[in-house]
């Protein structure tokens, strides 16, 4: 999530889960955009863009299960997770090699900014 800051990239999560801890960290991280407890994630997405004036096309995202595939089928850049619902993983444009909680954000991360022409930058100024 850093590496996208840096990369003057905004983040955000969109999670059916709502937990204290998961919200300190993510706020913790600087993640911009932070909605726990949402299972109707699209509404909650087309907000986001709407707020930010942004475009589906515009946007890279990772998920993992059937809620999250009507945002999938709209985005630019769909991606998922190793562990992901197989549906979920047709839909993704990049599946990662990690499992969910085990390194794939970390590793979609990477992929969509070297995919972007922008990470070896990033990593050389560090």
């Amino acid at each position: 999530i850093k590496l996208l800051q840096m990369a003057g990239i905004p983040s955000g999560v969109i999670s059916g889960r709502k937990s204290a801890a998961l919200e300190r960290r993510l706020t913790e991280l600087g993640v911009e955009e932070i909605h726990l407890g949402h299972t109707e994630k699209l509404v909650v997405f087309e907000e986001i863009l709407r707020k930010r004036n942004i475009s589906y096309e515009n946007v890279a995202y990772i998920g993992d299960d059937y809620v999250d595939l009507p945002i999938l089928k709209r985005v630019g850049f769909p991606m998922a997770v190793k562990d992901a619902h197989p549906v979920v993983k047709k839909h993704a444009l990049y599946v990662t090699k990690a499992k969910g909680g085990e390194g794939a954000l970390r590793e979609a991360i990477e992929f969509f900014l070297d995919l972007s022409g922008v990470l070896n930058n990033l990593v050389d100024g560090v």
